[in-house]
């Protein structure tokens, strides 16, 4: 594409040019990333479909919980068993105690492990 030189100045469309080519090109590498997407999902749906015919799928799928199954019937689901869990341990140590926190917590540690987490109230 040539322009006359005499309406305007070289640089301009140069730049115009440039602008023009670069967004061609823009284009041209989304067009190919999108085909390329496009390819890589359909091998996907490709392979699930030959692993819905075989009975060797790769791998297993999950269970659904119960507390899911139920809420997908429209009940609600049973949380009677929320009860029977026991609350975390509350430490309430003296100021003694916990002039070292590193200290007071390695001093717990052994019993606050089997909850898998405990609250220490600092002293005032």
């Amino acid at each position: 594409m040539l322009f006359p030189l005499s309406c305007c100045s070289y640089e301009p469309v140069v730049k115009r040019q440039r602008r023009l080519i670069n967004s061609q090109v823009q284009q041209q590498q989304q067009q190919s990333l999108y085909q390329q997407q496009q390819q890589i999902l359909l091998s996907q749906k490709q392979q699930r479909h030959r692993w819905s015919k075989t009975s060797e799928a790769p791998a297993a799928a999950k269970p659904t919980p119960p507390a899911a199954a139920a809420t997908s019937n429209g009940a609600l689901p049973d949380l009677s068993w929320v009860h029977e869990i026991e609350d975390a341990p509350v430490y309430h140590p003296t100021p003694e105690q916990f002039a070292d926190p590193i200290a007071y917590i390695r001093s717990i540690q052994q019993e606050a492990v089997k909850y898998g987490l405990c609250r220490i109230v600092p002293p005032c």
